[in-house]
């Protein structure tokens, strides 16, 4: 993180404009929080979300993607189920593109509700890979921190939401390592990350506070 200062002068070196706010007292970057539905829910959440649909689209019967896909949607309707989840925060469809990107970053695209509902099913979903490869591993162990923060949500702020970040970022990190050896966009650590990691960790309030 940068200190006050460190923030004013990068600011400065990129020529960037800095807004007047800063020149009142007291007013510094560490009291500005960034918005929690576009960090987490339509950020980390779904980004997550999207790399943990297509990580295990393999592991579903099928003979082609479209097939698995199908089987996937049928596997997420019985969650839904038994877990009583309402209509309203269900997605009401999915298709491939709902998450695969040509030469992309695989996000996930529904509403930012539907997210928040989802977290608990990825961990779910991502045991559906054998734990056998480090690959799979971080990809569970991703899945798991993220639904840990949203569960520590409650509670927050406390130390055990900013440990479950921590690990979220370093698992995701190594993913985006591994996805680099094989030259594939895959896990691109984005902005978002980082700022959903400064909500859980370093907030003195409840992140859903801020939007």
């Amino acid at each position: 993180r940068l200190l006050p200062g460190e923030f004013l002068e990068r600011c400065r070196q990129q020529g960037k404009p800095i807004n007047e706010l800063f020149s009142l007292p007291g007013v510094a970057a560490e009291i500005v929080y960034p918005d929690w539905m576009h960090s987490g829910d339509l950020g980390a959440g779904q980004d997550v979300a999207g790399h943990t649909f297509q990580e295990t689209l393999r592991r579903f019967p099928g003979s082609n993607d479209k097939q698995r896909c199908a089987n996937l949607w049928s596997f997420l309707q019985e969650w839904y189920r038994d877990n009583g989840v309402e209509a309203d925060r269900r997605i009401q469809t999915l298709h491939l593109n709902d998450f695969q990107r040509d030469k992309q970053p695989h996000k996930l695209r529904c509403k930012a509700a539907h997210t928040r509902t989802l977290v608990p099913f990825l961990p779910v979903l991502a045991r559906h890979l054998a734990p056998d490869t480090e690959r799979a591993r971080a990809v569970i162990a991703t899945a798991d921190c993220l639904a840990d923060c949203y569960k520590l949500m409650e509670q927050a702020p406390c130390q055990a939401l900013a440990q479950a970040s921590r690990k979220l970022a370093n698992s995701y990190c190594a993913l985006r390592n591994l996805a680099l050896d094989l030259g594939t966009q895959d896990w691109h650590v984005k902005p978002k990350l980082r700022l959903f990691q400064e909500l859980c960790e370093f907030s003195s309030r409840c992140p859903r506070d801020f939007w």
